[in-house]
């Protein structure tokens, strides 16, 4: 067989987000890239394959964003970024990470973070979202 798609790769890390502690520890639910509804005021979980070069040895990036609503920190209307809740997400992200290179091979791919994991504004809501830029690496099926 071939290189996987972009598809697969994207719902491969959805299936391992998705059986991961994190999709216990947010508000909402684990998607994939372009489903989740404006109008969600949850923490989701939202899978997206951004690139992936073929070959032997196939290699690319996978973007986990976890949103975070905004909070009215002094109740005067002026919403400010939650966050404490951030850095609590960034850990989680950290550990499941974690979890993922140690295993080595996961549903055949090998995991690393690509960048740091950190935390930045969603212009068009209230809201800021973990990132968390995993590299991949897999050997041809």
């Amino acid at each position: 067989m071939g290189n996987r798609t972009g598809q697969e790769i994207e719902d491969a890390v959805f299936g391992l987000l998705k059986n991961s502690s994190i999709s216990g520890k947010i508000t909402g639910v684990v998607m994939l890239h372009g489903i989740r509804p404006r109008e969600s005021q949850v923490e989701d979980a939202v899978v997206r394959f951004v690139a992936g070069l073929p070959g032997q040895i196939e290699t690319g990036i996978v973007v986990v964003n976890i949103f975070v609503p905004d909070i009215d920190a002094y109740g005067n209307g002026q919403f400010v970024p939650d966050k404490g809740r951030l850095t609590e997400l960034e850990q989680y992200a950290a550990a499941w990470v974690e979890e993922l290179k140690k295993k080595q091979t996961v549903s055949g791919f090998r995991f690393d973070l690509a960048d740091t994991i950190h935390s930045t504004e969603f212009l068009e809501k209230k809201e800021h979202f973990v990132v968390i830029h995993l590299k991949y690496g897999a050997l041809e099926k």
